[in-house]
C-alpha cells in the first residue's frame, strides 16, 4: 500500500503540482508591473531571428550591468530545437549569444503564458487554464536574484475508503500554497518575449 501511495504521489506532482507551479512562477513574473513584454511572433521564426531577439535582450542587460553568472533562459522546447538543429548544420555560424546565460531551460508552451486561471478544485475544476487575455511565451530571461520564490505551505494527505462517503476508494490530495515576487530595484533583469495575442 505504500509503494502505491510514494508511486501515485510522484505522478500528481509530475502531471499537475510541478505544471501549475511552472505556470503559476511564469504568469506571475510576466504580469508584474514594470517587466518588459516584448510582442514577437516567432512562430515561423528561423534560427538567425531567435538569436537575433536573444542578442538584443542581452545586450541590454549587459549595458544595464546585470550580470551574467546567474542569468537564465527559459525557452519552449520547440525554439530550442531550432538553435539547436542550427548549431549542429552550421557549427562555424556563431550562436555565442547563449553563452550570455548561466543555464538554459526548456518550459512546454502548455505551462508559458503571461496570464493564468487557478481553477476552484471543485467538482473536474482543478488545476489551471490560460487566461482570457493570456498571450504564448517564446522566451523568458531571469536572474536569479531578481524574484522571490518559495512555498509557505504544501500539505498532502491520502483519504481512506472510510473517511470518503461518496467513494468507496483511497484518495491523495496536495494543498500548495507559494509566493512569486520580484524587486523592483532588478527589473533590469527579466525580460519576456511572447507572441502576439490572437
Amino acid at each position: 500500500m505504500l509503494d502505491c501511495f510514494v508511486e501515485a504521489g510522484s505522478e500528481l506532482q509530475r502531471t499537475q503540482v510541478a505544471p501549475e507551479a511552472d505556470a503559476f512562477t511564469f504568469s506571475e513574473i510576466a504580469g508584474h508591473a514594470g517587466v518588459t513584454v516584448t510582442d514577437e511572433d516567432l512562430s515561423a521564426a528561423e534560427a538567425e531571428d531567435i538569436l537575433a531577439s536573444l542578442r538584443t535582450v542581452t545586450n541590454e542587460m549587459d549595458e544595464s550591468e546585470v550580470t551574467t553568472g546567474s542569468r537564465i533562459l527559459f525557452i519552449t522546447p520547440t525554439l530550442k530545437g531550432i538553435l539547436d538543429d542550427f548549431s549542429l548544420a552550421n557549427p562555424n555560424r556563431s550562436n555565442r549569444v547563449l553563452t550570455r546565460f548561466s543555464r538554459i531551460v526548456e518550459v512546454p508552451q502548455s505551462r508559458f503564458y503571461t496570464e493564468i486561471t487557478l481553477n476552484s478544485g471543485e467538482g473536474d475544476r482543478f488545476g489551471y487554464s490560460k487566461g482570457a487575455a493570456a498571450k504564448d511565451i517564446n522566451w523568458m530571461v531571469v536572474e536569479r536574484s531578481a524574484v522571490i520564490k518559495f512555498d509557505k505551505h504544501v500539505a498532502s494527505r491520502a483519504f481512506s475508503p472510510d473517511e470518503l462517503e461518496t467513494l468507496d476508494s483511497y484518495m491523495m490530495k496536495c494543498r500548495k500554497y507559494g509566493i512569486v515576487e520580484l524587486l523592483d530595484n532588478k527589473l533590469d533583469g527579466v525580460r519576456v518575449s511572447a507572441a502576439p495575442a490572437a
